[in-house]
């Protein structure tokens, strides 16, 4: 599988701590071997997103099988990363 981050996720990501950065992206990574990890949940109301967690941040993500890529959608904290959608 290949992770593309958007330019949103990529500006999110930013702006996290530099110690919460390194645990998101080894999240992002293990998507990589598997896309639907235990703990995945769909987003309610959407047709194929879905969110894992990392500590209190959330990462929404879209898996696109057909061309075999992840997009990393947002990255943000659980608070507020609901309120984006």
């Amino acid at each position: 599988m290949i992770i593309q981050i958007s330019n949103k996720a990529a500006k999110s990501l930013k702006k996290i701590e530099r110690r919460f950065q390194l645990q998101i992206a080894q999240s992002i990574e293990k998507l990589k071997e598997e896309p639907f990890p235990v703990g995945s949940k769909k987003i309610q109301g959407s047709l194929d997103y879905f969110r894992i967690r990392s500590g209190h941040f959330r990462i929404l993500y879209k898996v696109d099988e057909g061309k075999i890529v992840i997009l990393i959608l947002d990255i943000g904290h659980r608070k507020e990363i609901y309120k984006k959608l």
